[in-house]
């Protein structure tokens, strides 16, 4: 069926984009036999598994619970082996975890750590064997808690699995066809161009840079110059990948060869069609071109809605259920790029139902963010709710939490039997954002302010300021489930420019553009003054990376920049692969001769302070004994006036 929200004019420009593949991949069927030689090392290897799509934590509340995830497999290999460490809940008693494969068959059962055990942890090492093949790069798995025990009324039993590392075994090969070249659980890119890119070159190199971050979860890229033969070679490793883009020739995207073996992705084409060819990796059409080689006639376009006001849950992809004795939470992330720049506020209508409270029993649903209660209901007979509150702005990120702690009592006498509060918050629970005309300016204002429109201007178009571009945009790109498209524009441009800007320029650009950073720059001097400290200047080569508001184009510029070569960059880049960019929450990440990068706030970093409300049950109190303060200060004074006005009477009738 056709949305009916899709653009006809989108809609025939998919069509062409499948058509062109299709028929390309009709006329180099034959190339789909690809004889590449494998240049991937065969011995075993381990990975963290959170790099191969597994979380960083695995909980499973109640007895019979499952959980099931997909490990992504290089072609040719399969998942050997799987450790970590188990922590099951004080509660849980005697118990064990069950492995399964994707048919349902039991592989393995590790038995839980027992009550003997102090800390409840101990780790553990399973074989896998016995998952069956990927489908599509990626092998099932499902944990599923069995045996176990708890008090009737209470917490169930919890087991969590962390630290998770994955074994892979086999013969890797080399991928052949375009929809199998880039793996589930992509490490690193290295793409290869002119030394001195054309403008189609630097657009294909950000638009396949970011199109691999949000579709590929790519987690490294790097930018190098063709080698004088031509012809790079290909990565040694099943989740590493080398890639050519190159103008010239047909414009086409193909597998070929590498010169040692394995394989290596080419990009080729006119100025105007190179880029177009990139832009099917931002497309799921990509996943069709089960061929060597296929032609974009017209680039993707991006899928997904960005910059309206109000979205449904089911929109936004937020779910919550919870079966409930005690206290039992979830947590709800909005992406707040979904609703574009300078957002001041976000009101949620929660809407939903639950397991009607007994004239006995008590609960109650509690929303917060960063541990500040904004919502506190209490649930009754009715077995609904349809309720709002707002997110100051104070407390929005580009990823905000919501908390939801569901409270209940039966206040009954538990038995194995009672039941437990079910409650579900439905999809059609809707967020509006409210929008402020003030640019906030900082790290914390990325990537919104590039969901709109994202210009990159580079002063001398050279590999390694195409190489910071790519580095920057791919984690502008990590921080978002919204597509950012990059657009290369004229370095002079980028001065009037009315999009969010990425701009890398040296001390000489910054003057021509005029720019006005937070951090002064003149020759090899640093000048920054913090707010309540004193101006500071320091010599010797510098580098940073500055996020701040330019209100007289209404824009946010994030400049990336350096008074001496580019490589003093190498040491703001490989911290920030360490903490990640989301850890950014001032507006300068600085540098001095290649020293330990720090994150300052000389501007404005997005955050203040809020003072928390009084949950609802407190504001009523409060209320409550004020007024009942008022009423006995005025009770007393009557008394002293009947008392005074009695002791009139007295004395009058002695005398």
């Amino acid at each position: 069926m056709i949305n009916p929200r899709i653009p006809c004019a989108a809609l025939v420009r998919t069509l062409r984009l499948l058509l062109a593949v299709l028929a390309t991949a009709a006329t180099f069927a034959g190339a789909a036999l690809l004889s590449a030689g494998s240049a991937f090392a065969s011995a075993p290897f381990s990975v963290p598994g959170t790099t191969v799509g597994l979380p960083s934590q695995i909980s499973l509340y109640e007895t019979a619970a499952n959980a099931t995830y997909t490990i992504a497999t290089p072609t040719g290999e399969h998942p050997a082996e799987l450790s970590g460490e188990v922590t099951v809940s004080s509660s849980f008693g005697a118990g064990y975890l069950q492995i399964d494969n994707s048919a349902g068959t039991v592989l393995r059962v590790v038995r839980l750590p027992s009550a003997a055990n102090p800390s409840g942890q101990q780790p553990f090492t399973v074989s896998l064997a016995g998952l069956l093949p990927a489908a599509n790069g990626l092998t099932s798995i499902t944990f599923v808690e069995r045996g176990g025990s708890t008090p009737a009324c209470t917490v169930p039993p919890r087991v969590t699995l962390s630290s998770l590392v994955v074994k892979f075994a086999g013969t890797p090969t080399a991928p052949r066809t375009i929809d199998d070249f880039f793996p589930a659980g992509l490490q690193r890119v290295t793409i290869y161009t002119s030394a001195q890119p054309t403008t189609a070159e630097e657009q294909a190199v950000l638009e396949l840079t970011t199109a691999l971050t949000a579709n590929d979860g790519l987690q490294s890229v790097a930018v190098k110059a063709l080698p004088a033969s031509g012809a790079p070679a290909a990565p040694t490793s099943s989740f590493d990948r080398t890639v050519v883009i190159r103008q010239g020739g047909n414009p086409a995207v193909s597998v070929i060869p590498g010169p040692g073996g394995g394989s290596i992705l080419q990009l080729t084409g006119d100025a105007s069609s190179l880029p177009d060819q990139a832009s099917l990796f931002a497309s799921s059409l990509a996943r069709l071109a089960h061929t060597a080689r296929a032609t974009v006639n017209h680039p993707a376009q991006p899928n997904i809605a960005i910059g309206a006001s109000s979205y449904t849950f089911s929109q936004l992809g937020l779910s919550a259920t919870m079966s409930v004795y005690g206290t039992q939470s979830t947590a709800l992330q909005i992406d707040e790029a979904r609703f574009g720049p300078s957002v001041s506020s976000i009101t949620v209508h929660l809407i939903g139902a639950y397991t009607p409270v007994g004239p006995q029993g008590e609960g109650t649903l509690t929303a917060s963010v960063q541990n500040i209660p904004l919502l506190n209901l209490r649930l009754n007979a009715s077995g609904s709710f349809n309720s709002t509150f707002t997110i100051p702005r104070e407390l929005l990120s580009r990823s905000t939490v919501i908390e939801l702690t569901a409270d209940y009592s039966p206040g009954i006498v538990c038995v194995p039997d009672t039941p437990a509060m079910t409650l579900a918050v439905y999809p059609q629970s809707y967020v509006t954002a409210d929008h402020s005309s003030k640019l906030l300016g900082g790290f914390p204002s990325l990537p919104q302010s590039f969901v709109k429109g994202m210009d990159v201007a580079l002063q001398a178009s050279s590999i390694p300021e195409l190489n910071a571009a790519a580095e920057t945009a791919a984690g502008m790109q990590g921080l978002t489930g919204v597509a950012l498209r990059p657009q290369v524009i004229p370095f002079q441009q980028a001065a009037g420019s009315h999009n969010g800007t990425l701009i890398v320029a040296n001390e000489s650009g910054i003057k021509q553009l005029g720019l006005n950073p937070p951090i002064g720059k003149n020759a090899n001097q640093l000048s920054a003054a913090l707010p309540g400290h004193p101006n500071l200047t320091v010599s010797g080569g510098f580098a940073a990376i500055e996020s701040f508001a330019d209100p007289a184009h209404n824009r946010n510029v994030l400049l990336v920049t350096t008074t001496g070569g580019w490589g003093q960059l190498d040491s703001i880049f490989s911290a920030i692969a360490t903490t990640g960019w989301y850890a950014l929450v001032g507006d300068s990440y600085a540098s001095v001769n290649g020293g330990t990068p720090v994150d300052l706030t000389i501007r404005s970093s997005g955050v203040s302070a809020v003072t928390p409300p009084p949950p609802t049950s407190l504001k009523w109190q409060i209320i409550f004994i004020a007024v009942g303060a008022v009423a006995l200060a005025i009770l007393f004074f009557l008394l002293g006036l009947w008392r005074g006005h009695r002791r009139r009477r007295v004395d009058s009738t002695k005398r």
